[in-house]
C-alpha cells in the first residue's frame, strides 16, 4: 500500500487520556492486558472536543491485498479505566 493511504480516527471522549486504536490482527497491550489486534495506534485525546488522529497504513505494517481474518478488526481501548467513555464520529481508510 501506498504511503498516502491513510487510517482516521475521529471522536469526542468524556475524559482526557490516552485511548488505543487498533486494527487488523496480532496484539494490543493495554495497562499488562493483552488483546488481538494489529498496529497499536495510540494518540492523547482531549474530552469534550472533536479529535482527529491518522496513520499511514505503511506505518502500521498492514496488507489488506488479501482475503481478510476472522479475529478483531477494530479494538479501542481506554487505559483499564473501567466506564470511561469515547463517542466516535468515524472512522475510515482514505487516500490523501
Amino acid at each position: 500500500m501506498e504511503d498516502k493511504v491513510r487510517y482516521g480516527v475521529y471522536g469526542t471522549p468524556m475524559e482526557s487520556g490516552t485511548y488505543k486504536f487498533a486494527i487488523g490482527e496480532g496484539s494490543l497491550d493495554d495497562a499488562g492486558a493483552s488483546y488481538s489486534a494489529i498496529a497499536p495506534v495510540s494518540g492523547k485525546f482531549v474530552a469534550n472536543d472533536w479529535n482527529e488522529y491518522e496513520v499511514a497504513l505503511t506505518d502500521t505494517g498492514m496488507d489488506y491485498t488479501k482475503a481478510g481474518k476472522s479475529d478483531n478488526i477494530v479494538g479501542v481501548l481506554s487505559g483499564g479505566v473501567q466506564g470511561t467513555t469515547i463517542d466516535l464520529d468515524a472512522m475510515f481508510f482514505y487516500k490523501k
